[in-house]
């Protein structure tokens, strides 16, 4: 879907280097539902974007806000428990209440 400009998100920082639609945001999606990204998931997107693997796993390796276990705090099989990613004065209001505030 280009943007304003005319422009596909994700695909200018590739340079054309890699075929088909970016792979961000479906491992954006993953990460936000089990709170990081399962190699089974990993698999099973390579398979569905007919990419290969290691092309995913490198994307993985290359950013640093993309978990490869699961964070402290949860429980593998059933994604977060716990608000760990939640860390500004907005996200603290929405867990807690503001009536501290």
């Amino acid at each position: 879907m280009p943007g304003g400009n005319g422009r596909v998100p994700g695909v200018e920082g590739r340079a054309g280097k890699f075929p088909g639609p970016s792979l961000m945001p479906a491992l954006t999606a993953i990460q936000r539902e089990h709170g990081w990204l399962p190699r089974e998931s990993l698999v099973v997107l390579a398979r569905d974007m007919r990419r290969p693997l290691y092309e995913i796993e490198g994307l993985v390796s290359f950013y640093p806000h993309y978990r490869t276990s699961p964070p402290e705090g949860t429980d593998a099989s059933h994604g977060p428990r716990l608000p760990w990613n939640r860390t500004g004065t907005n996200a603290h209001i929405a867990y807690r209440g503001s009536e501290g505030v």
